[in-house]
């Protein structure tokens, strides 16, 4: 390799990590935030890994720690990368191996580092993708990676297969992308085995969605999917496959040619074509405004009402981030999805020029800020049944990834649960009916007379079985305890029920 050198180091113990019985780990965090990945690997236990990025060194080294249903650490492995100007750009999960992949600007050549949490193996493969190739998303599918991005401005869908040895070139798979295609979710079916792609394509301000499926191997599970309606604009979509050649699919819509959302579809779709599609106004559903305050509800359905008066639709302009759906055993889908919107803040730059310095004030992307969850119960031909809104604390996120997480528990309870300064939030539903709203868990420490000052970054996974895996990061203080140290800045990992 002439872009990186790796050089594995193998040890057995961490400064600086504690693990509590029956489920938590502490690790010391350094004065400037460390960006800890933390990745749940199901029955094979967690890996977290982070990037020590130091100052005047010609390496960056990457640190990799398993720990297992205890949270203690079991295994811890070091992978250290000639600086290239590579940067992370993601990771996926297969079975039990987890996945990295790392890219240069303007470089074709790509490295997947492959992380075996079974038997602790690390393996990295050198991948020659297209030249100028803006990247997206990948994701890992018995080996085969599948990964999005554009080429001066054209979306591109590649494949290359891991298993074979020395270095791979990608293939291009047959789509008929153009410059007015958005790529708008790449995600895998691992219980049928195939890895789906949803583009919207644009022509003038009328949109329509195209639904394609893969095999691992790259080729074509079936013929593309479109999903179009003449009064309205698709946007969004999420399929789910019911039997042989049966798919749901369910997305959002807007109603004035805009890029935001008014509202949901769900479609049927028979292995030909669509047997239904069946639209649902953000306005018209029961409790998707529930966050909002009473005042501005019922100013919201007074002016609904107007509008329906006159045989139209109220806009309300959302983005929403879908999570899978859940097909439950009496036959009902659950669709859980988080409405955000990005952040932008003013910055003051230096530019030059060939007279000399100015400044000027930019827009910089600063984040996602959300504001609520929904989850709601379709029937198979589409209805809604029920639907429920979570509030979300207005915390910004750097990136977009699924807060609220979903329980099922018995008689068709719905809990939805997520982490925020410390505690976990939660709302326990069935049906039309909220059977505890807004409950509060405390995530405990490590130590007693711990009392945590703050809480920030807290991410909450579902792990295995009915456990989910809480993280982030705490300011704590401790009187109590002598042998304790009086204060620490710790990244946690916590175990929890539900």
């Amino acid at each position: 390799m002439k872009q990186l050198t790796f050089i594995f180091i193998f040890l057995f113990t961490v400064a600086g990590v504690f693990a509590q019985e029956g489920g938590r780990a502490e690790i010391r965090a350094r004065q400037l935030s460390d960006d800890y990945q933390v990745v749940p690997m199901g029955k094979y236990g967690v890996i977290v890994f982070d990037f020590d990025d130091k100052l005047f060194s010609t390496t960056t080294p990457i640190s990799f720690t398993g720990y297992d249903h205890d949270l203690h650490e079991v295994w811890h492995k070091q992978v250290e990368l000639v600086k290239s100007s590579y940067e992370y750009r993601g990771s996926d999960v297969d079975g039990e191996r987890l996945y990295l992949l790392f890219s240069r600007f303007n470089s074709p050549l790509y490295y997947v580092v492959e992380v075996n949490a079974a038997n602790e193996q690390i393996n990295v493969h050198e991948v020659y993708s297209l030249k100028k190739l803006s990247f997206t998303d990948f994701k890992v599918l018995e080996g085969m990676v599948f990964l999005t991005g554009e080429v001066k401005r054209v979306p591109v869908l590649l494949h290359m297969d891991l298993a074979k040895k020395g270095t791979q070139k990608v293939k291009i798979l047959p789509t008929s992308f153009t410059k007015r295609t958005e790529v708008d979710n790449l995600e895998k079916d691992t219980v049928n085995q195939v890895v789906n792609l949803t583009a919207t394509y644009w022509k003038g301000r009328n949109s329509h969605l195209v639904l394609h499926s893969f095999y691992p191997d790259g080729e074509p599970a079936q013929e593309p999917i479109q999903v179009e309606d003449r009064e309205k604009n698709l946007l969004t979509a999420k399929r789910f496959v019911t039997g042989f050649r049966q798919s749901l699919i369910i997305g959002t819509y807007s109603n004035n040619r805009a890029e935001l959302a008014d509202g949901l579809f769900v479609a049927g779709h028979n292995g030909h074509d669509l047997s239904y599609m069946k639209f649902h106004s953000f306005a018209e559903l029961e409790n998707f405004l529930g966050y909002l305050s009473a005042r501005k509800q019922e100013n919201l359905k007074e002016k609904q009402a107007r509008k329906k008066s006159k045989g139209k639709d109220l806009n309300l302009n959302y983005r929403l981030l879908f999570h899978d759906l859940i097909h439950r055993a009496d036959g009902q889908f659950t669709m859980v999805a988080e409405a955000y919107y990005p952040v932008y803040r003013s910055e003051r730059r230096r530019f030059y020029a060939g007279y000399g310095y100015y400044t000027q004030w930019v827009q910089v992307f600063a984040g996602y800020r959300y504001t609520h969850a929904m989850v709601a119960g379709f029937s198979p031909e589409g209805d809604l049944l029920w639907d429920h809104s979570f509030e979300l604390e207005y915390e910004l996120y750097p990136r977009l990834q699924p807060l609220v997480k979903v329980g099922f528990k018995r008689d068709g309870e719905v809990k939805l649960s997520y982490s925020y300064e410390g505690e976990i939030h939660s709302k326990l539903v069935r049906g039309n009916e909220v059977l505890e709203s807004e409950a509060l868990a405390q995530i405990g420490t490590f130590q007693v007379g711990d009392r945590v000052k703050r809480s920030t970054s807290d991410i909450l996974e579902y792990w295995y079985d009915n456990y989910f895996l809480a993280y982030g990061f705490q300011k704590i203080k401790n009187q109590g305890e002598a042998e304790v140290k009086n204060k620490r800045n710790v990244f946690y990992l916590n175990k929890v029920p539900f």
